[in-house]
């Protein structure tokens, strides 16, 4: 689409915005965003063109010259094809023979070309961004494949590379992209959901700390359109099959939010007052991980006298490993000064060691868990499959376990639940989202619930971390619709849609004292006494297990999943 005849901007604003659709949808569907955004850009003289993409019958053609190529690979290998780069290429020429006026710089990058790229165009089309366009808007999409192929990363991709597959090299970063890029996104899109693309937000939040709020706002602008889904990115059909969440806007105001958004990123840049481009990074998971581990062990200690307690400094380690979980333990130790610090853990032993200056270290381990690691096949083990947010897999050290430790008699019951925690987690993370969402949770969403710890005690350690799991069970209210509307109507709730009880599994170790009372007669009782009396097996010894709710992925819930149909969650 040429400029509109209206349009009376210089000709040296002259600019092509090209929108790539995702799966299943095409030119015919993006028609009124495209007319939109030209209409919301007088200061630009905007042309508009829509790629047709073709993926499975690209896809087919892939399998077809690679005997043995399967639909996964051929979908991976997408970006690196060449096919969408021609794809790409042929609009571009479509757009010249046209009357379109290209400014082409000296590396080939055409310097008044925006690519915008909606849903999993995102995903394949992003190294060909990279290389070739001046701006790039990410419309309900994410930079990482995985999200969009239904495989969170794991454990082991964190810290490590795409293996080629992202241009770049490693995780997807903005600090990466000398260039303006926009993300832009649906409140309440079920299928490429925006807190995929959190880490990139937070990059955008460290460029504003660095370079002020109006520059990043034109270089890497964050913006969620209220009451939205992804059925609102392109035709207005929400597919809850995918699992979309029923939208709490029209499809014509959401329509016109995301042009209004998409007009003024070109404007920054292609009108007056263009700025430069800078990027930035930041890595903020792990530090709020700790601060919840060590909170969650001075609970668990609180029923040790408050003198003791007083002593207590917990330090923590994170992990990103499950076997680095396994086979680090919890540390005690007494420092000079007389206070004691504990080291937690998430994956390795609690220990506990006393310092010259009287105190106690507890050394305590955690590991951040990325939501899809270790889920039974078992009805109820997933509360969403397609959550971002990780939950936090604790090592602890239980307070009867510090006591024998510091030669204290008397029992020490533990002090806190895994069910506490998780609610401490909720309430937190109710008190953070936006007052609308959170009335809007309230509601019209699904309810949780955290009910009693579930025990393990016929599992042993390494069973429960590799295999135990959080546990979840929907009962609708009565009269409940589940929450969707066919036609893809604004959601109209009339209330709460049910309630779903969370519960996590807890293990526990004996503390020595434990042990040796409940040992028995004969010689394998004997055998665990004299276990006791070695001080390496202290570390094996009081240790309490758990997974529990992050924040991050309660707020999550709040913000998202409370609204999704109950069908779609797994």
């Amino acid at each position: 689409m040429p400029p509109p005849a209206s349009n009376s901007a210089p000709a040296e604003t002259e600019t092509l915005l090209v929108l790539a659709p995702g799966f299943t949808v095409g030119p015919a569907d993006f028609k009124h965003l495209g007319e939109a955004v030209q209409a919301q850009c007088p200061d630009v003289r905007l042309w508009v063109a829509c790629m047709h993409l073709d993926y499975q019958g690209i896809m087919a053609a892939m399998m077809k010259e690679n005997p043995g190529t399967s639909y996964e690979q051929a979908y991976q290998n997408l970006p690196s094809s060449g096919k969408l780069e021609a794809a790409l290429d042929s609009v571009k020429d479509a757009a010249a023979a046209a009357g379109f006026k290209p400014r082409q710089s000296g590396w080939g990058r055409l310097t008044n070309l925006y690519l915008c790229c909606q849903s999993a165009a995102g995903v394949t089309l992003s190294p060909v961004a990279f290389k070739a366009v001046a701006g790039f808007i990410l419309l309900a999409s994410t930079f990482d494949g995985r999200y969009s192929m239904g495989k969170l990363p794991s454990l082991e991709d964190w810290g490590s590379t795409f293996d080629g597959r992202y241009s770049i090299g490693k995780l997807p970063s903005l600090e990466d992209w000398g260039r303006p890029v926009m993300l832009l996104g649906a409140e309440l899109d079920g299928q490429m959901r925006w807190p995929w693309s959190a880490g990139l937000a937070a990059d955008a939040a460290v460029l504003a700390q660095k370079a002020g709020p109006r520059f990043a706002a034109a270089q890497q602008p964050f913006i969620l359109v209220p009451g939205a889904n992804h059925g609102h990115t392109s035709n207005g059909i929400p597919n809850y099959d995918r699992g979309d969440i029923p939208a709490h806007t029209e499809y014509a105001t959401a329509t016109e939010a995301f042009a209004r958004a998409m007009a003024a990123f070109v404007t920054a840049h292609e009108g007056p007052g263009k700025s430069a481009k800078q990027a930035a990074t930041d890595q903020l998971l792990l530090m709020k991980a700790e601060r919840f581990v060590a909170a969650a062990q001075l609970k668990l200690a609180s029923t040790l006298p408050r003198e003791v307690l007083g002593k207590l400094r917990v330090v923590v380690q994170t992990h990103t490993t499950v076997e680095a979980l396994l086979f680090n333990q919890p540390v005690m130790s007494e420092q000079d000064d007389g206070s004691v610090v504990v080291l937690a853990l998430l994956f390795n032993q609690p220990v506990i060691s006393e310092q010259d200056d009287g105190s106690v270290v507890v050394l305590v381990h955690a590991l951040v868990a990325p939501p899809n690691v270790v889920r039974p096949a078992t009805e109820g083990a997933l509360l969403t499959s397609r959550a971002s947010s990780p939950e936090y897999w604790l090592k602890l050290k239980r307070p009867q376990a510090i006591a024998e430790d510091l030669g204290l008699s008397g029992i020490y019951a533990d002090g806190v639940t895994a069910a506490a925690l998780n609610q401490g987690a909720f309430d937190a993370a109710i008190a953070a989202v936006n007052r609308k969402a959170a009335e809007r949770y309230k509601a019209a969403g699904w309810q949780l619930a955290f009910g009693e710890d579930e025990p393990t005690p016929d599992v042993n350690a390494e069973k429960f971390i590799r295999q135990g799991a959080m546990k979840f069970k929907a009962v609708a209210a009565a009269g409940s619709d589940g929450g969707g509307t066919a036609d893809g109507a604004v959601q109209q709730q009339k209330g709460q849609l049910g309630v779903v009880t969370v519960t996590s599994p807890v293990l526990t170790s004996k503390s020595i004292s434990e042990t040796v009372q409940q040992a028995g007669q004969g010689p394998q009782a004997e055998a665990m006494i004299a276990a006791t009396k070695d001080k390496y097996m202290h570390r094996f010894l009081g240790n309490w297990y758990t997974k529990v709710f992050s924040v991050a992925q309660a707020m999550e819930w709040i913000m998202l999943d409370s609204l999704r149909n109950k069908n779609t969650w797994s």
